[in-house]
């Protein structure tokens, strides 16, 4: 697989979450949900110059590299070392490199990608304003607004937060989770 760049081709992992192809903006990133067992091959470095004889010596630079990331120096696999946070990192910018290993030469110049950590919904809500106090006025008409309360939390609004959560039980009161069933 060739990017027509000149410079060693990235390609998603077999276990990628990676957005199908018409969905990625930049061919030239890598996607990994946050909180993933670790260790876990995202992707690979392929270099059109390796042709499986281990002449290409593959090696990773950047944020998180040898720590948060690592390369298979002969494959050019790229695996996770822990589990990522995205709320404490959202992405990495890398380096990658593919060096030949009689000359010590770069067979093509260095290939610059993203690793983007998906958000998974792990952070719990956060009311503001707290605490709630409310009237309501004597004989008001069902479906009156009494209260309205504000919450946030750290998670993405694009990952795993795009439902309502919540409902508030109309014979009781309570506070309610609603499941995915209830739309």
């Amino acid at each position: 697989m060739h990017s027509g760049s000149g410079s060693p081709t990235i390609c998603p992992g077999l276990h990628s979450s990676a957005p199908p192809p018409e969905e990625r903006l930049d061919l030239k990133q890598l996607f990994v949900p946050e909180e993933d067992p670790t260790p876990r091959v995202i992707g690979q470095l392929k270099s059109d110059s390796d042709r499986g004889e281990f002449s290409i010596k593959y090696i990773l630079s950047g944020e998180g590299a040898g720590d948060v990331f690592e390369i298979d120096e002969y494959s050019g696999e790229i695996r996770t070392l822990k589990k990522l946070d995205r709320e404490e990192k959202a992405f990495y910018i890398l380096q990658a490199q593919a060096i030949n290993r009689r000359s010590n030469e770069p067979e093509e110049p260095q290939s610059e990608f993203i690793i983007q950590v998906q958000d998974i919904n792990d952070n719990v809500p956060q009311f503001q304003n707290e605490p709630y106090v409310s009237s309501i006025p004597e004989m008001c008409p069902t479906g009156t607004t009494v209260a309205q309360v504000t919450a946030t939390d750290a998670d993405d609004p694009l990952f795993g937060n795009q439902r309502q959560a919540h409902l508030l039980h109309p014979a009781g009161g309570a506070l309610l989770l609603r499941g995915a069933e209830d739309g």
